[in-house]
């Protein structure tokens, strides 16, 4: 294949545009298909939020019952200072 003049007087190879011109439409068509996922994807699914509420009960009776400790011995130890 012969070369074409580009910009400039430059020599411009037909091969390397097909190639330009493919990776062009690549881009594009992938575009295309992150923005088509991206408006599919407009909330959480119900296993999603269901994961979270378990996660977050699963934290809740882990740390009540720790809060509960430390606060009865602060109240032990607040009524032995004011007995003194």
């Amino acid at each position: 294949m012969g070369s074409l003049e580009g910009k400039a007087g430059h020599a411009v190879n037909p091969d390397a545009l097909e190639n330009d011109n493919k990776m062009n439409m690549g881009v594009i068509e992938m575009t295309a298909v992150l923005k088509r996922l991206k408006k599919d994807e407009k909330g959480f699914t119900l296993i999603e939020l269901l994961a979270v509420i378990v996660i977050l009960g699963i934290i809740a009776a882990i740390a009540i019952p720790v809060i509960g400790n430390i606060l009865s011995k602060n109240k032990e130890k607040s009524d032995f200072q004011t007995a003194r």
